[in-house]
């Protein structure tokens, strides 16, 4: 990937199976974030912005990276780096590149139920419980991605799905994230959308 970083193609297939490697392999999760493959696949979404292909890739691939960290004390150390990575905000770039799309809102929805859900891991010798990473969601306007997908994405029960469950990690026993998003009209939101 780094060789090439313009050949959209390579790109897209190496970020398909850099995914498809971290998928259901909690050893192989580790090993492609220690070996730099995290970098490869934000630098991607970070080259490619405008590529829908790279964006949903990149965001399915995030997810496999990050899912149940918080079960393995050695899986931590991914979603602090996809954090300190920015990936959360490459996430939240692709919903706002892409409104209607709905594969990607339901991949970019998909990869903050993961950040979100995560267990107590370090920064810098600090533990951090899963909600520093609902708030810096939060703060880096998360809440508003998510029911902007879903507000675009009406029809689609996916985005619907996918985009409540991550409104309920990042809101689930953290007090300021939960005023937060009252204050942001998520429950007007759900009770208009339900009626």
């Amino acid at each position: 990937m780094g060789l090439y970083p313009d050949d959209v193609a390579l790109q897209l297939a190496a970020i398909r199976l850099v995914g498809v490697l971290a998928f259901n392999h909690d050893v192989n999760r580790v090993r492609l974030v220690c070996e730099g493959c995290l970098e490869q696949v934000l630098g991607a979404m970070a080259r490619h912005v405008s590529d829908k292909a790279i964006q949903q890739a990149s965001c399915t691939t995030l997810t496999n990276l990050a899912h149940n960290c918080g079960m393995y004390s050695f899986q931590k150390g991914n979603r602090r780096k996809i954090l300190l990575q920015l990936g959360i905000e490459r996430v939240l770039d692709s919903m706002q590149a892409f409104p209607h799309d709905t594969s990607i809102q339901q991949g970019c929805c998909w990869a903050l139920i993961s950040l979100a859900g995560s267990g107590t891991f370090l920064l810098d010798e600090i533990a951090l419980c899963p909600n520093f990473m609902c708030e810096h969601i939060a703060a880096r306007g998360g809440v508003g991605g998510i029911v902007a997908a879903m507000l675009n994405c009406h029809a689609d029960a996916a985005v619907q799905y996918y985009g409540s469950w991550a409104l309920l990690n990042l809101v689930a026993g953290l007090e300021s994230v939960q005023t937060f998003a009252k204050q942001e009209g998520v429950i007007v939101f759900f009770y208009t959308f339900l009626e």
